[in-house]
């Protein structure tokens, strides 16, 4: 059958928020703790990398791949380095390197810097990751535009602490994106990512730009346990797109069995 006029077609992957460097976040295996250590973190660590392998084998090869920063953990200084595997940025930053490499996207990666407290106040330690996978594409915001489709990539978006509250903070990214692009400040945009907060929501309308957050693929925090009243998201998204149009997405949230929590019998 010919082929001759049909569109062209591009898969894009989008993940964020690996933290690479904490004990709960993704860890490739030659950086797994010990099963035998008291306390370690061997059976959260292995459930993630799993179930990302599968993810990861399940989807065609990308054609992009979207990494929405604070892809290492930094130097942890409000809990003293105690959640660290290593505290040298250097090491997270070629854990980062190991986690992404193996996805081999055809067009290649783009990359936006996340928050420095974890990636570097001084210094831009995700530039290592991005020098590391061979990516020329990485700033603070990008709009990576594939087979006509423009993604408005950053990492940083608010939160809210009731669940009604969680969409406004992308709509306003969207509005905004919208107010760019009237007053010739920015591109037209079809679809927004953003990370940060860990977990995931979508919004959009007829006209307007999808609007979403990606789930995070860290597990945990202490201060998550602590201070956080809802359940963080774990996996990643993806799109296919073609003439300027997106044909399907979906979000891969996966239910880590590690993560879940468990009642107390007394």
């Amino acid at each position: 059958m010919s082929t001759r006029g049909r569109a062209r077609s591009a898969f894009v992957v989008a993940l964020g928020d690996l933290h690479c460097g904490h004990r709960e976040g993704l860890t490739p295996p030659s950086w797994r703790e010990r099963e035998q250590r008291p306390g370690s973190a061997f059976g959260k660590q292995l459930e993630a990398w799993s179930r990302y392998e599968e993810l990861r084998r399940s989807l065609p090869r990308p054609d992009v791949v979207l990494a929405l920063g604070d892809l290492i953990d930094g130097r942890g200084e409000v809990s003293g380095g105690t959640e660290l595997l290593t505290t040298d940025r250097a090491e997270q930053a070629q854990m980062a390197v190991e986690c992404l490499a193996p996805w081999r996207p055809r067009r290649g990666y783009a990359i936006v810097r996340g928050t420095p407290y974890h990636t570097g106040q001084l210094e831009e330690f995700e530039d290592a990751v991005a020098a590391g996978l061979g990516c020329r594409r990485i700033a603070d915001r990008l709009y990576p535009e594939v087979e006509g489709v423009t993604f408005d990539c950053a990492h940083e978006v608010g939160g809210s602490s009731v669940p009604h509250g969680r969409f406004t903070a992308v709509a306003r990214e969207a509005l905004w994106d919208l107010i760019g692009a009237a007053d010739g400040v920015a591109p037209r945009v079809q679809v927004v990512l953003r990370a940060h907060v860990h977990y995931h929501v979508y919004c959009g309308a007829a006209g307007a730009a999808l609007a979403l957050t990606v789930p995070a693929l860290q597990a945990s925090t202490r201060y998550g346990r602590r201070r956080v009243r809802r359940a963080c998201h774990w996996g990643l998204c993806w799109f296919e797109v073609s003439n300027g149009r997106v044909i399907r997405w979906a979000a891969e949230c996966v239910q880590l069995r590690s993560a879940r929590a468990e009642t107390c019998r007394i």
